[in-house]
């Protein structure tokens, strides 16, 4: 097999060490290699590098599992073509496992070409990303929060989702507040409530009339706390975000032009599948990278069908609650595909189809520069007209007709002739 890269190098990480071997084949001579151990603290790495970078190493490859991979790649940008392969892309034989072996077979298949890129976003779009991700944990772990104090409150014999819609709106809060700090007043408590819900002053102060505990009242303080403390948090994130997408902000603002998406999920977009669509082949690739498009089975001729194959879990949640507001806009060309495809499929199936639409739009946009714009349902119909009648007519052609079509302009369709 021709050998395409002639000094590269296969780094098999792990958390505390990295397995560097290089690979140098020069023409006319025996391929050699030659196999270091680095640890992967700053100065390991920074010895990595300048190791790789006296041996004359131009390409290096590593696999992308969990992320201890993050910070080598980080060490050796800029000093290598860098290449992030996928984990099952690059098994070896069974029964031959070491952490040298692995490292020469990497290095082995990246000199004969054999392996290709996951994408990596640049380091600018990496630090947006990271932002978005931890506010994404961080709502994760503010909803875990709110529903543990619901479920404290019930616990106890507050009845305040009973009586109130948000618990943790005003109303909630302030009733929540008072309970923790002690207050047990049947009056006061009811004066806790706020706009309409004045009207149900009673039923608050009788919804919450069960006594507590100092350590009951003690955890419904931990709870609240924990809850105002992220919507701290959440808000002075959403401020670093928008300040690190103020170089992007004609590209954010054309993203949020797209049915469903609004500054925090186009946000969490840009940092996921970056600002530059060139990164991906087409737009088909960016559907497959983010896990919208279905898997591929087919064996003796016959299509078995296929799962969603796995993907960016991110893009994948963003788009699909994209997809799921864009179905509720009456008229719209997503709500017109959403019912076509569920009638014959799914739900899950017709609203992954619709995200699969909207990314494919994304991608255009970002490239083109142009906003959205929506078909609308009759787009769908038109399409379906023209797909039938080439059907009918390849129908009668296939009885013997000629068949000759005309636009009916009286009734708006067509008139046929047939000899």
């Amino acid at each position: 097999m021709e050998q395409q890269i002639e000094r590269c190098a296969g780094l098999d990480v792990h958390q505390g060490t990295v397995v560097a071997c290089i690979r140098i084949a020069a023409t006319g001579r025996k391929t050699r290699s030659e196999t270091r151990t680095f640890e992967t603290l700053p100065a390991g790495l920074r010895a990595l590098r300048a190791w790789l970078q006296e041996q004359g190493a131009t390409h290096a490859v590593m696999e992308g599992t969990g992320v201890y991979w993050i910070p080598v790649y980080t060490a050796l940008e800029g000093a290598l073509d860098l290449t992030l392969a996928n984990a099952h892309h690059v098994r070896n034989v069974p029964g031959r496992k070491t952490d040298v072996g692995d490292a020469a077979w990497l290095a082995q298949l990246l000199a004969h070409g054999l392996l290709r890129k996951s994408f990596v976003p640049p380091a600018e779009v990496r630090r947006i990303r990271d932002l978005t991700r931890f506010r994404i944990n961080l709502v994760r772990a503010r909803a875990t929060a709110a529903n543990q104090l619901i479920k404290t409150l019930e616990t106890y014999g507050l009845k305040i989702a009973s009586v109130v819609t948000d618990v943790l709106g005003a109303t909630g809060r302030a009733l929540v507040r008072a309970l923790a700090d002690g207050v047990t007043d049947a009056a006061a408590l009811g004066n806790c409530a706020r706009g309409t819900l004045r009207s149900k002053r009673p039923e608050l102060a009788a919804a919450v009339a069960t006594p507590l505990a100092p350590h009951q009242r003690l955890l419904l303080d931990f709870a609240l706390r924990r809850i105002e403390g992220a919507d701290r948090e959440v808000a002075a994130l959403d401020e670093v975000i928008a300040a690190a997408l103020v170089p992007h902000a004609a590209l954010l603002d054309l993203v949020k032009t797209v049915t469903g998406l609004e500054v925090v999920s186009a946000s969490a977009l840009l940092g996921e599948i970056g600002v530059d669509m060139r990164a991906f082949a087409d737009a088909h690739h960016l559907a497959s990278w983010a896990g919208l498009c279905p898997g591929q089975r087919e064996s003796a001729g016959k299509s078995k069908g296929g799962k969603t194959r796995r993907g960016n879990p991110y893009v994948k949640r963003v788009m699909t609650q994209a997809a799921w507001a864009a179905t509720r806009v009456k008229g719209s060309y997503a709500q017109a595909k959403y019912h076509r495809l569920k009638a014959r499929s799914s739900a899950g199936t017709a609203l992954v189809a619709v995200a699969h639409k909207l990314l494919t739009a994304i991608y255009h946009m970002l490239l083109t520069g142009q906003p959205y714009r929506d078909l609308g349902a009759q787009h769908i119909e038109r399409k379906d007209a023209a797909r039938s009648a080439r059907r009918l007519v390849q129908r009668l052609e296939h009885l013997g007709y000629a068949v000759d079509l005309k636009p009916n302009n009286s009734e708006g369709g067509s008139a046929m002739s047939r000899s």
